[in-house]
């Protein structure tokens, strides 16, 4: 028996603790999980119950809110014959690192940022020289994507030929800053890379495009490239590509028109692992003369795609899809004079936008997790890299992390509270 079957959080940290009590037939050894410690933790995570009253053992437990999102407890004893669960909700602005890549830089700001914000850290380093006579180099961040134990991976694109590009991964610790020394990296194996999703098993998926060839889903471990995807298209648009937390994998793709077909554009969903040659197990079609570019996939399994329509007065949208779906439940936008760059969710289900304007200027828009139409971001951060009013890039991507690792005062501090 639990004290409470839910608990609602609206702030985060040891402050926000909550105490919940539980009441057992015996006192043997009682154990605590949290379904998802990045939501809420719980402790201690064994003990004994204590005698309260005859055929009754009572144990105590502090439950503790990390960052948006939700998770379920499970208290249970050592031969299973009695559990119960705790929903625990937390809605409160996320703890995590927002990561907003632009020209050879990536900035780091704290994902509740709101209003013109200094970054917390500026990782720079990323420019690769090509070689004469190329007059344009493509050097700098493609885009980037965050691993589950917060190393940063970086996708840094640069021209070897004419229209040929290459790419190579770069990982970056949870608390990189400055031309530090990075953890490592690795070449994607051919072609300029569009997107990157680290997986929970330790894997990096890689989007990369070569010029007017298919999409290839290139899979590394360690470095070391173990499987490829092909996807079907020839892309004239910029792909996209992402994860959900059961691994499959999602793929914007479009296809060149010729002197008897039309172009066509979609977003195909591959199941966790899918070899080469393997059927997509979901296929969602653009409307005829659109494209879909930027993808994200929130944690409740809601798949987001920009859908752009080129030398159009609409311009983009973002289509949100549920799980299985192939019809938008929701539309974003349109937004008739900014171009989409990223999309990236927060475990809370807040969906963060990246976007360039028309005048030079970019910004970060946050909207709620059921945000329809042309409705009001909750959270704004304006020009969050320097402006590329003078022709620069604007911003290339962005990326969601976990909090980052808490300084050794805050440790100890917090070891010695009761």
């Amino acid at each position: 028996m639990l004290s409470t079957r839910s608990i609602a959080f609206t702030a985060t940290g040891w402050d926000a603790t909550q105490v919940v009590k539980t009441t057992w037939t015996d006192d043997s050894r009682k154990t605590a999980v949290t379904s998802d410690p990045l939501v809420a933790t719980v402790s201690p995570p064994y003990q004994l119950a204590q005698w309260i009253a005859p055929n009754a053992y009572g144990a105590t437990y502090r439950i503790t809110p990390v960052g948006a999102g939700t998770a379920t407890i499970t208290f249970s004893d050592h031969s299973g014959g009695e559990s119960a669960q705790l929903s625990v909700t937390v809605v409160a602005p996320p703890t995590g690192t927002l990561y907003v890549a632009g020209g050879s830089e990536v900035d780091a700001f704290p994902a509740a940022a709101n209003g013109s914000t200094v970054p917390d850290r500026r990782i720079t380093g990323f420019y690769h020289a090509s070689t004469p006579p190329f007059h344009h180099d493509g050097s700098g961040v493609g885009t980037l994507g965050t691993a589950p134990d917060g190393t940063l991976y970086v996708l840094r694109n640069y021209q070897v030929a004419y229209n040929d590009f290459e790419c190579d991964a770069i990982a970056e610790s949870a608390t990189a800053v400055g031309s530090s020394p990075t953890l490592g990296g690795f070449p994607c194996d051919g072609g300029r890379g569009y997107g990157v999703a680290p997986g929970l098993g330790g894997e990096i998926d890689i989007l990369v495009l070569g010029y007017s060839t298919a999409s290839i889903v290139r899979r590394f471990v360690s470095g070391q490239l173990t499987s490829s995807l092909t996807v079907p298209g020839s892309p004239p648009a910029f792909g996209g590509l992402a994860t959900d937390t059961s691994g499959n994998v999602f793929v914007s793709s479009s296809t060149a028109g010729t002197a008897t077909t039309t172009s066509s554009a979609q977003v195909l969903e591959y199941a966790a692992g899918a070899a080469d040659g393997a059927a997509p197990i979901r296929t969602i079609q653009a409307p005829a003369g659109a494209y879909f570019e930027a993808i994200a996939v929130a944690a409740d399994g809601t798949l987001y795609a920009t859908l752009d329509v080129p030398n159009s007065a609409t311009g983009s949208s973002i289509y949100a899809f549920g799980p299985g779906a192939t019809s938008p439940s929701r539309t974003l936008g349109p937004f008739a004079t900014d171009l989409i760059a990223g999309l990236a969710c927060d475990r809370g289900g807040e969906l963060y936008v990246a976007f360039n304007s028309s005048g030079g200027a970019s910004r970060v828009d946050v909207y709620a997790p059921n945000a329809n139409g042309n409705a009001v971001p909750v959270r704004t951060i304006p020009n969050p890299i320097p402006s590329n009013t003078a022709g620069g890039p604007g911003i290339v991507g962005i990326s969601l992390g976990p909090p980052q690792p808490l300084p050794p005062e805050q440790v100890l501090s917090r070891k010695r509270r009761p």
